[in-house]
This record gives C-alpha cells, structure tokens and sequence, in this order.
C-alpha cells in the first residue's frame, strides 16, 4: 500500500470513530437529560401536596450547564434547574455538564452549612438511583440513598425551630 491510499485509510478510520464518538454522545446525552427531567418530577411529585405560597414553593426555570472545559455560549447541555423555597430559604438543584460514561450530577445549593462542604445528587447510568454525597474537605463524602424520605430530611433543617 503507497503513502497516499494509507492516508485514506487513516482519514476514514477517523471519521467512522468520529462519527460513532458522536453518536454515543448524543445517546448519553439525550439519557442525561431525561434523567434530570424525571427527577425534577419525581421530587416534584413527592412536595406536591405539601406546597404552600410563603411555606413550600417548588419551580423550574431554563438552565445550561457549563464548566471549565464547556463554556456556557456552547454548551450542548440545556436543561433546566430546580428550585425549592422553604420558609423562604432557597435551595437549587443545579446540573452540571455530562460526566465520564454519561455521568449525571447536580450540585445542590443551600444546605450545606460547612466552609469547605459541598452536596451533590449523583446517578451513574445505566443505573435509575441517584445518591446524594456530601464533602466535607478533604475526607471521602458521605453517601446517601435518595429518596422522599431523605429530601425530606433534609429539608426539615431548614424549619426554624420555635424557641419558648
């Protein structure tokens, strides 16, 4: 084989694996997003009765994720973020950017009262469960089943307690 038929062969090569790199993303791509979508209204689901203007709020609004190596003006992940107020504290449930093997995860804002803390909702396909980890510096995060239960956990530290 001359020079010039194995370069045809190399740029072929290349464009099937790029072509298939391309497919297998938007695939994982299109399961992230349906993944966000269904938690959103699984919680949702779960606070339905219990919401109350001023009390329980729960909305959703556009978002797109980005992130140190997807700038937002061409992120490819449009979502959306969803919002919690209760007793007028917010809390946001923010996705970020597709991981590794179409890794979901949200970062979750107001429930941390750790500096150096954070919390996240984690779902790994092909799995359906989401766990919720929570950092705290440098030790390894402590990790937790999601569930109505737990959100609802989670969510009573944020009732003031009466004081008498």
């Amino acid at each position: 084989m001359d020079d010039v038929q194995q370069l045809g062969e190399m740029l072929r090569h290349y464009a099937e694996s790029e072509a298939h790199k391309k497919q297998l993303f938007e695939s994982q791509s299109a399961v992230w997003a349906a993944r966000i979508s269904e938690l959103f209204d699984q919680i949702e689901q779960w606070l339905a009765p219990l919401q109350a203007p001023s009390l329980l709020e729960v909305k959703r609004e556009a978002y797109v994720a980005s992130g140190p190596s997807v700038p937002v003006e061409t992120s490819t992940f449009k979502t959306e973020k969803l919002s919690i107020v209760i007793t007028g504290k917010p809390v946001e449930f923010v996705p970020e950017v597709m991981g590794a093997g179409g890794q979901v995860s949200l970062g979750i804002a107001g429930l941390t009262a750790a500096r150096l803390g954070s919390v996240s909702l984690v779902c790994q396909p092909p799995a359906n469960s989401w766990q919720w980890r929570k950092t705290n510096g440098l030790k390894d995060p402590d990790v937790f089943e999601f569930d109505a239960n737990f959100l609802a956990q989670q969510l009573q530290g944020l009732i003031p307690r009466n004081r008498i």
